[in-house]
């Protein structure tokens, strides 16, 4: 998702306040976001994932995903997760995420991103290291005043699995992963709110054969910046910068002991968008810029390797509105344009290069069910529309994707 610019954001400052800051809705999920077109423009609990400091807003909340419908497996939908809060005071507010090796969103709650479980597996073998899973986060914010809420985030998850064979040599594969984020909301003057956040993600695994062998092992780090500013420049138009920045590296082992850097990756994104909202129709959407490159090292049997893409326009729209008292009807609509460059080793010393472009688009439809505290968000299925009334007897599946929470 893309995120502010400090740049942007200095500039912004300069201008003359008018209007109060937007106010937070508490609605949302990652279905909302979907059907919205992936949309980084509007205010959501998904944004609670990378930013704890949004723990104060959703206060006394019940949330998480039924996720997307997997075939053959009726009771386990891909992306499936939940968690709570809980207000103890009028600072303090604690809860907790529960989220499994398909987690949808990239953030500390997000297992192994880097694939170190795969690339020891690929050395020692296929199952000598179990795979990451039911990751547990805690977080928690605390209100300084009433502009600025801070946002601390901590997650863990561990696998661990042995083999003694009778008579024969202990050998032990093992994964784990830390995660940290911090976060904060508050007012930089009348009508601008800002959010930022910073995540940190470490997972590594290790095989040990025993016997003096030596160790197989990968490790990544991963650290994701993000920030947002929301400028109320009229009753009904808000403008918002968006920015995020990505950065990963790793190293990993091998079975003679001889370690070696992963290929290194960063990833950068600006976008400025117009929220628009006029009664019950709410607008949000604009254009961003992505910037992504790749650094393989060299090997004695490769030279080292870049690859990098570059996208502009990347287009993110989304329209709401309400359709009645417990219903809400959602479109939206995503549309990019890259060009990308790769690298791929000829010989130990020469490469060959390849550049073209890449183009996506896809059109999004969703809708809200709004029942007392409970609300469901869900994403509509493209060949439902299609189908029309054929789906009275055709058996199709209605949502593609479901989040639903309960404030309490």
């Amino acid at each position: 998702m893309y995120k502010l610019t400090f740049t942007v954001l200095l500039l912004i400052t300069g201008l003359t306040f008018g209007q109060e800051a937007p106010k937070f809705e508490k609605t949302g999920g990652y279905a909302r976001v979907l059907s919205l077109g992936d949309n980084p423009y509007i205010l959501d609990l998904e944004n609670l994932k990378t930013n704890p400091a949004y723990a104060g807003h959703y206060a006394n909340f019940f949330y998480g995903d039924f996720g997307s419908s997997i075939v053959g497996s009726p009771n386990d939908g891909n992306g499936q997760y939940a968690g709570f809060n809980l207000r103890f005071n009028s600072q303090i507010t604690v809860g907790a995420i529960l989220a499994r090796k398909d987690f949808m969103t990239s953030s500390i709650a997000q297992l192994d991103p880097g694939g170190v479980v795969g690339i020891v597996n690929g050395v020692a073998g296929a199952g000598s290291v179990t795979p990451l899973d039911n990751n547990f986060q805690i977080l928690g914010s605390y209100a300084l005043n009433n502009s600025w809420t801070l946002g601390l985030g901590l997650a863990f998850a561990s696998t661990n699995q042995t083999a003694t064979p009778a008579g024969g040599v202990k050998s032990e594969g093992s994964a784990s992963q830390l995660g940290l984020n911090l976060g904060a909301i508050g007012k930089l003057g009348s009508g601008l709110d800002l959010d930022v956040d910073f995540s940190l993600i470490m997972p590594s695994a290790s095989f040990d054969a025993g016997g003096g062998a030596a160790k197989i092992e990968a490790s990544n780090t991963m650290m994701m910046i993000n920030a947002r500013a929301f400028y109320k420049a009229t009753s009904k138009f808000t403008y918002v910068p968006v920015v995020s920045f990505m950065t990963s590296s790793g190293s990993s082992t091998n079975a003679a002991g001889v370690s070696a850097d992963l290929p290194s990756s960063t990833n950068f994104a600006i976008g400025f968008g117009l929220h628009y909202q006029v009664g019950d129709v709410m607008f949000a959407g604009g254009p961003a810029l992505g910037i992504t490159s790749t650094t393989t090292p060299s090997t004695a049997a490769a030279p080292e390797l870049s690859n990098s893409t570059f996208t502009f326009p990347g287009w993110n729209l989304g329209l709401e509105w309400t359709l009645t008292d417990w219903l809400v009807g959602r479109l939206g609509y995503t549309a990019n344009t890259t060009s990308w460059t790769w690298e791929n080793a000829a010989t130990a010393t020469t490469k060959d290069e390849q550049t073209g472009n890449a183009f996506g688009n896809d059109l999004r439809a969703g809708l809200g069910f709004k029942f007392g505290k409970f609300q469901l968000h869900a994403t509509i299925a493209e060949q439902v529309l299609f189908d029309g009334l054929k789906n009275i007897a055709n058996g199709s599946e209605t949502f593609g994707y479901i989040s639903a929470h309960y404030e309490f």
